[in-house]
Formats: C-alpha cells, sequence, structure tokens
C-alpha cells in the first residue's frame, strides 16, 4: 500500500511539473559568454587510439577519517568536460542495446524540455569535435555542420532538426559516455525538477519513477541529504551562471554476483546489495565511480548535469588505497552506512 501512495505521489509531481513548464518561457541574461575553444586531446598527426586512453573516473578517498556531508563541489576542467576513454566501445555497444530495447526506461523528456535539450546536443557536439577531431566529425548541410560522424563506430547521426526522428538527448548519449539530466527551475514551487533524463547507468534508481520530481525528493533517500544540503544544492544551482561549472566525485559500493553481465552491473535501477551474502567474496566487490559535472546552458537557462560511470575493482586497489576505503567507510554514521550496505559487504572488505 505505501508503495502504490509513493508511486501515486511521484506521478502527482510529475503532472504538475509538466503544467510548470510547458508554457513558461524561460528569462536567460544576454550576457552569454564567448564560443569555448577546446585543444584537442590528442594533437592532429599523432596516433589516436580509444584503446589507450586512461578510464576514468578513478576511485579516490578521503584523507580524514571524519565523515563530513558536503556538497564537495571544484571547479571544472572545462577541456575535459566530457571525456572519451579505453571502455567507450564496451559501453557504447550496451547503451545502444539499452536504447533499443529499454528506451523508456533510460529516457525521458518532459513537455517544456524540448529547448533546453536541443541545446544539450548542441554543446555536446561542439565539444566532442574539438576535444576528439580524430573520433568524432561534422559534415553536411549548408555550413557543413548538419551531421556528425562518429568514426570509432562508423554511425552519422543527424545533429539538427528533424535529427533523424531521435531526440536529441538520444543522440547525445549515444555519442558520449556520459549520462545527461536536465534540471529547469518550476515556477509553482520555485525549485529545480528534473524534467529530461539519458540515464544509461543508474545506480540504484529508477529513471521512470523519478522523472519530474525535484532535486530534493530524488535525494529523499539519502540520509541528511536535505538536512544537510538541501537549501545549499538549491541556491547553488540558482547562482549559477554559464561562467561557472564545477564537479564534484562519487562513488557507490556495488555487490555481484559472480557470471553477472557488465550490462547488468551498469544499468542497475534496483537497490544495490540485496540477496545472500554466502557466495560474496572481495572480488565481487566493486566501486561504482561516478564524476558529476554542473554547467548553466546560456539560452535555454536550463541546469546540465552529466554522470559518468566507472567501475574499480576492490581486488584492484592498491593495499594504501584498500585501507584508505577501509578507514572511510568506518567513518560513515549508522544511517549512512546503512544506506551505502555495508552490513552487506563491510566484513569481507575489510579483510
Amino acid at each position: 500500500m505505501l508503495e502504490m501512495i509513493l508511486a501515486s505521489i511521484g506521478l502527482l509531481i510529475s503532472i504538475i511539473s509538466v503544467l510548470a513548464f510547458t508554457e513558461v518561457q524561460r528569462s536567460v541574461s544576454h550576457d552569454q559568454p564567448k564560443q569555448n575553444v577546446i585543444e584537442p586531446l590528442i594533437p592532429w598527426g599523432e596516433d589516436f587510439h580509444v584503446q589507450s586512453l586512461e578510464a576514468s573516473p578513478q576511485a579516490s578517498f578521503r584523507q580524514d577519517a571524519k565523515f563530513h556531508m558536503t556538497m564537495g563541489l571544484r571547479k571544472l576542467d572545462k577541456a575535459n568536460w566530457l571525456t572519451i576513454d579505453k571502455n567507450y566501445n564496451r559501453h557504447y555497444d550496451i547503451r545502444t542495446d539499452l536504447l533499443h530495447g529499454s528506451k523508456e526506461r533510460v529516457l525521458q523528456c518532459l513537455p517544456g524540455s524540448e529547448d533546453a535539450c536541443a541545446e544539450t546536443l548542441e554543446v555536446v557536439v561542439d565539444f566532442l569535435t574539438q576535444r576528439y577531431p580524430q573520433m568524432f566529425k561534422f559534415w553536411g548541410g549548408a555550413e557543413g555542420r548538419d551531421w556528425i560522424r562518429n568514426n570509432e563506430t562508423s554511425e552519422v547521426f543527424q545533429v539538427r532538426a528533424p535529427y533523424m526522428g531521435m531526440a536529441p538527448l538520444e543522440i547525445a548519449a549515444r555519442l558520449a559516455m556520459e549520462d545527461f539530466n536536465v534540471l529547469l527551475k518550476s515556477e509553482l514551487d520555485g525549485k529545480h525538477h528534473l524534467l529530461a533524463s539519458a540515464t544509461l547507468f543508474p545506480a540504484g534508481w529508477s529513471l521512470q519513477e523519478r522523472i519530474g520530481w525535484p532535486i530534493g525528493m530524488i535525494h529523499e533517500p539519502v540520509p541528511k541529504w536535505q538536512e544537510k544540503i538541501g537549501e545549499a544544492v538549491e541556491r547553488y544551482f540558482g547562482r549559477m551562471t554559464t561562467e561557472n561549472s564545477m564537479e564534484r566525485s562519487s562513488y557507490f559500493v556495488q555487490a555481484t554476483r559472480p557470471t553477472e553481465s557488465l550490462t547488468s552491473i551498469l544499468f542497475h535501477p534496483d537497490p544495490f546489495n540485496t540477496g545472500n551474502t554466502n557466495t560474496l567474496t572481495a572480488e565481487n566487490i566493486i566501486l561504482r565511480c561516478e564524476r558529476q559535472t554542473f554547467c548553466r546552458l546560456p539560452r535555454s537557462g536550463a541546469v546540465l548535469f552529466t554522470v559518468k560511470t566507472a567501475m574499480t575493482s576492490l581486488t584492484s586497489l592498491s593495499e594504501e588505497e584498500r585501507e584508505a576505503f577501509r578507514s572511510e567507510a568506518k567513518s560513515w554514521p549508522v544511517d549512512t552506512a546503512a544506506y551505502k550496505g555495508r552490513h552487506f559487504w563491510g566484513e569481507i572488505a575489510s579483510r
């Protein structure tokens, strides 16, 4: 009964979000930044091989043993806003299969998000063609920018309307390794809501359930999130400009099954760390690392929130890293430890 009530509340919030954004014209500052010029990661004339690019993000741990809940923001390195690495092809295959067979579970775009989604695709293709010119190339159309070719996969996408019938956010998710989330401020409650998302690698949450929700409600399961940083997050989004983009790092501990597929590990909308611990070994414990970025889109005024996911096995950590991880995990308060599943994997990870 409780689950039915919560689902009904979530549906009502999604409907209200649609009504709040469908007719609203965003007021955006005309003081828009100049187009960023991004240097290629690998200069022209030098060999470029995706398989040689280091996987990212990497796991990192706090140096002190005391637990603090903060936003943990740092200034975004704009030259590395989106990153490609050696896992590109494996992740690409999984993302393509999910968009083909489970699109409604990984792609949602509510009315009112159309302009922001189109702008998202524009900034994504502009960045990728500059940062990775050997891999992504514009061509076609009067200005030679109507289409983009992915030289790694030999695919071509139309990046101007009508987009070959695809949603702009889908094209962005097929090109990049990041997931993309579009946040817009509601005129009804003054809060930022998730109006569109291409989340192919969810970390224990369902996009279909949470689309349209305000940020605070999305993070409601996180202990003390609303109490400690909920208002700070809303204030930060409210004062963001196109010039103060930020990034942060996070990780989850995920216990996997011995024969679990990479698709099942990455696409994980269900809660982590449930089931039987009898067969759990250190080899089956992974750190699900996320690099998150936050940018203000100049034309639509939306906040674009990206997430790139990478997996690091517990056994691949150095002894120094494992000790730092154990120390950090021990510092978690009881409610945080329960949320992160320490009761499930903690004993094995501490060995």
